[in-house]
């Protein structure tokens, strides 16, 4: 009996070390795994962060180069629009020149020229104001009127439109104030409407419509902007969202601008934006179009009748 209850007491203590020293390398595995965990841990992270930190500087130099094509189709814009007034005060200028040889140059001719003169300088002057505006950036948020944001794009494009027998039809059931970066909105507009202006002189329609409403649906301030340049292509719909997805020839389209109008409308203005083909018509009138619809969404913060 002695001799077994050393060996059983033997065997015991042989087991007890056998199991410390299996729970002192599972101890230590655990931490040397732990250890590791946490390494892939931190190397995640800065991995993550640098993702982030590089899809931010993608976003803004996409946002940049959007704003750059913009520049570029606005001081366009501009040189159209002067080209007739310039055109203008050079008759004007002239006509003081003839006057005085033909001895013809008296006071009633110089202040009607002169007041002729005024009122084209100020509409040149009122020309370069709304450019001037729509290139300021934005480094604080503010609260805007979201019929005068629509209207400030309506007018950087205005003189294009109507040079190509675009008319632009508008629905405001009321206005809304919004809470956001105003620029960052009237980008948004404003590529839409060039993308509806660029598709109806494509398809070469002689009478050009885009059909602007603005309204409150529940809670959200829904913008729709629709066109009769016949719809896009149903391979493009889902696409055109994505970056550098252009239908345009690559010599005018960037396939940046619903990009970042999409961006800037969900990351900027927490809202929403679709696009789809359908079949519209203008409140009160009878004639149907087909073309794109543009439907922005965005959260109804304030709502302010102006």
């Amino acid at each position: 009996m002695f001799i077994v209850f050393l060996t059983t007491i033997s065997l015991c203590n042989h087991i007890l070390k056998s199991i410390k020293k299996h729970e002192e390398k599972l101890c230590q595995v655990i931490k040397d795994k732990t250890l590791q965990l946490e390494n892939i841990n931190k190397n995640l992270k800065k991995t993550i962060n640098k993702e982030v930190e590089s899809s931010r500087k993608k976003d803004q130099i996409m946002y940049q180069q959007d704003r750059l094509a913009s520049m570029g189709e606005m001081i366009q814009n501009i040189a159209h629009q002067w080209r007739q007034p310039l055109n203008s005060l050079i008759v004007l200028i002239q006509s003081f020149k003839t006057k005085f040889y033909n001895g013809k140059l008296d006071e009633n001719f110089i202040n009607t020229q002169t007041e002729d003169g005024l009122k084209i300088a100020k509409s040149m002057s009122e020309t370069i104001e709304n450019f001037r505006h729509f290139f300021q950036p934005n480094k604080l948020k503010s609260s805007f009127s979201i019929i005068e944001s629509i209207e400030d794009s309506i007018k950087l494009i205005d003189f294009v439109l109507k040079q190509n027998n675009i008319t632009i039809h508008r629905d405001y059931s009321e206005d809304f104030e919004f809470y956001g970066y105003k620029n960052a909105f009237t980008q948004v507009v404003l590529n839409i409407l060039k993308n509806a202006q660029d598709a109806i002189i494509e398809q070469k329609i002689p009478q050009g419509h885009c059909y602007v409403i603005l309204k409150k649906k529940y809670d959200k301030i829904t913008i729709i902007i629709q066109d009769n340049a016949g719809g896009i292509k149903q391979k493009s719909l889902y696409k055109i969202f994505e970056p550098y997805f252009t239908t345009k020839h690559k010599s005018t389209g960037t396939g940046i601008g619903l990009y970042m109008t999409k961006e800037i409308i969900e990351k900027q203005m927490q809202g929403t934006i679709s696009a789809h083909n359908m079949q519209w018509h203008i409140a009160g009138e009878e004639q149907s179009f087909y073309g794109a619809s543009f439907i922005i969404e965005l959260p109804c913060t304030t709502n302010k009748n102006f």
